[in-house]
């Protein structure tokens, strides 16, 4: 036997005063949602197969409580949250450890089958089958469907594709045909083939409805210095009312006027907009 995982910086019990589970500490981060107990298998199931419910969640397995639970980000000021929702769950003898996708989007699990640390012979694997007329609505030829692809790996290859050759990028993220789960592919595409209109791409970004788009390309026009003009990220954090935005705009301050600005933002229980000002 030996010991395995992470290491207890501050003890077993999780009380120290240093272990920072809701971002209380400045400089730390909150944790997005609460397990019950360690995961020990967690994988992110892209496919929409088994549903909206599913699709694009974390999946993680719990030992202990015989459950496979589904976690789903949702924004929640400047940080996010999940609430867990139980996917499959089994009785005590189900005890799920690692979770896998098979080539036809199937779920397949290896159960310990047991609450027992000694090696005992009674293991299973099993596969979770989508539903019989389950199927992916992609068409192999169509380009606009494989970028809104449920499958991350596409969205990113096809959005690559489409970048490297087209000369002129500034309309995608109006088409209507292009959803908001494609246009971070899109944005970092541009960004990652240094395309030429990528200043004017992102700029544009900024009027988008959705703000994670707003803010990753305020993140990228920092990243990729191209706008080098404080008053732009001044202006930027006091009239977007999103939080993402903001804490993203705080990277791009540097003067004492900008940093007295944003300490304001310390009454606000937001610990992702304390980490960004720390950093700076």
């Amino acid at each position: 036997g030996g010991n395995y995982g992470f290491e207890f910086n501050h003890g077993r019990d999780g009380l120290s005063p240093l272990t920072s589970w809701f971002g209380q500490i400045p400089g730390t981060l909150p944790m997005v949602s609460g397990t019950g107990e360690a995961p020990c298998g967690i994988m992110h199931y892209d496919a929409s197969l088994f549903g909206e419910k599913i699709q694009s969640s974390l999946l993680v397995a719990s030992w202990g409580d015989s459950v496979i639970q589904s976690y789903d980000l949702a924004s929640n000021g400047g940080s996010f949250i999940s609430q867990p929702y139980a996917f499959v769950e089994g009785k005590k003898n189900f005890a799920p450890v690692e979770l896998a996708v098979d080539s036809k989007g199937g779920i397949i699990i290896s159960d310990w089958a047991s609450l027992r640390y000694p090696v005992h012979g009674k293991g299973k694997i099993w596969r979770i089958s989508p539903p019989p007329n389950a199927s992916e609505k992609v068409q192999k030829n169509d380009q606009f469907q494989l970028l809104n692809s449920p499958y991350a790996a596409i969205r990113k290859n096809t959005a690559n594709e489409i970048i490297s050759s087209a000369s002129n990028i500034i309309d995608y993220l109006s088409n209507k045909q292009i959803k908001d789960i494609a246009k971070p592919n899109i944005l970092w595409a541009a960004a990652n083939n240094e395309h030429p209109q990528l200043k004017e791409l992102l700029i544009k970004a900024l009027d988008d409805k959705n703000e994670l788009i707003r803010g990753l390309s305020v993140q990228i026009l920092i990243e990729k210095n191209l706008i080098d003009n404080e008053k732009f990220y001044f202006d930027l954090f006091q009239n977007d009312p999103s939080m993402h935005v903001k804490r993203q705009a705080i990277y791009g301050l540097e003067s004492e006027d900008a940093y007295k600005l944003v300490l304001g933002m310390f009454r606000e229980n937001t610990p992702f907009i304390h980490t960004a000002i720390i950093e700076i």
